[in-house]
């Protein structure tokens, strides 16, 4: 095998001194055209294309001769071995032929597996591509499910003028509505104003929200105790106030009709001969409304 490589580096050393010796005489040529061209009057330009378009056609046939010279000639290292023929023989024949395809771009040798296709490692691109797609696609469905869940759920209806809402709790009006006449006030002895219903409850009964609202303020005071307001739509608000600590609603809160915000706390010192109760106040505008007309009867 060495011998062959030797012969063929040799030879090319050949072929370049022809090819340096040619390119030679063709300088050579070329001088010598100009010379002749310029005492004949002639124009060298037109010398120099001619003799180079002629020279330049010969050179390339002899390249072209010479190539397909060495490509007859060559003879294949592995084709010129002789394999005595036997299972392992064939076998490294095998590899040896699959050793010439991995060098081709993109090839893939699997000696363990020979008859392994080189279009599996694309298949399985595709493959994965495709549940990389499905997967995608799942997952924004998904989203998009869990998106128009909380579309729903921070949406709510707004209270018409003419409906009617529900009773927070089951009890007996204690201190009734009276913005207008001076009402007299047990707990404070004196006579007074109130824009609010108090109704009786026992300590720890669950207050429902009367409509559907958001829950937009949740604060705690010395007059009232902890209070939640909701605005339920279109200029209407219902304040829910004398609530245990643990509020079940948070600021920002879609709430239905009927869902519990909290207990009933023991009255704050300012309505304590009242008993436990709640004090509700339903507005629209921001002006106070007899909440026994607006509660269904």
């Amino acid at each position: 095998m060495k011998n062959d490589y030797d012969g063929f580096f040799k030879s090319r050393g050949f072929y370049i001194a022809l090819y340096a010796c040619i390119a030679i005489l063709i300088v050579a040529g070329v001088f010598y055209s100009v010379n002749n061209a310029l005492k004949s009057g002639e124009t060298p330009a037109e010398t120099v294309e001619e003799e180079a378009a002629g020279v330049g056609s010969q050179f390339d046939k002899s390249i072209s001769e010479s190539a397909e010279r060495q490509i007859s000639n060559y003879t294949d290292p592995f084709e010129s071995q002789n394999v005595t023929a036997d299972p392992k023989s064939d076998l490294r024949g095998e590899v040896a032929e699959r050793n010439r395809d991995a060098a081709l771009p993109g090839a893939q040798l699997n000696l363990a597996s020979p008859n392994v296709g080189l279009n599996e490692p694309a298949e399985k691109a595709e493959e994965q591509t495709g549940e990389t797609a499905m997967d995608e696609q799942r997952a924004e469905d998904e989203t998009e499910e869990v998106a128009e869940e909380n579309i729903e759920e921070k949406t709510f209806e707004a209270f018409a003028d003419n409906s009617k809402m529900s009773w927070p709790i089951i009890g007996t009006i204690v201190m009734d509505y009276s913005p207008d006449h001076v009402i007299y006030d047990q707990t404070l002895e004196l006579y007074r104003t109130n824009d609010s219903i108090w109704i009786s409850g026992e300590i720890g009964s669950q207050v429902k929200a009367t409509a559907d609202g958001v829950v937009e303020t949740i604060e705690k005071g010395s007059q009232y105790g902890n209070t939640v307001i909701i605005d339920n739509g279109n200029g209407w608000k219902t304040t829910y106030a004398q609530l245990q600590d643990n509020i079940l609603v948070s600021e920002g809160d879609v709430v239905r009709a009927g869902q519990a915000l909290g207990g009933i706390n023991n009255p704050t010192s300012n309505a304590s001969v009242q008993g436990a109760h709640l004090n509700l106040q339903i507005t629209k505008d921001d002006q106070a409304i007899d909440p026994k007309l607006v509660l269904a009867q």
